[in-house]
């Protein structure tokens, strides 16, 4: 389904889109770096080596 607007008025949720997506694109990169990079474990299984 596609969220159409009256001529002259705002579009659905502009801001909020991009503030969703910053705010999880920084979380999974948070997780990243926590969780895969930080242990050996974790870079076995995700195949990194080292």
């Amino acid at each position: 389904m596609i969220l159409r607007c009256r001529p002259g008025t705002a579009g659905p949720g502009g801001r909020a889109h991009a503030v969703l997506v910053t705010i999880s694109l920084a979380l999974t990169l948070a997780a990243y770096e926590l969780l895969v990079r930080r242990t050996r474990v974790t870079r076995f299984l995700s195949g990194m080596r080292g």
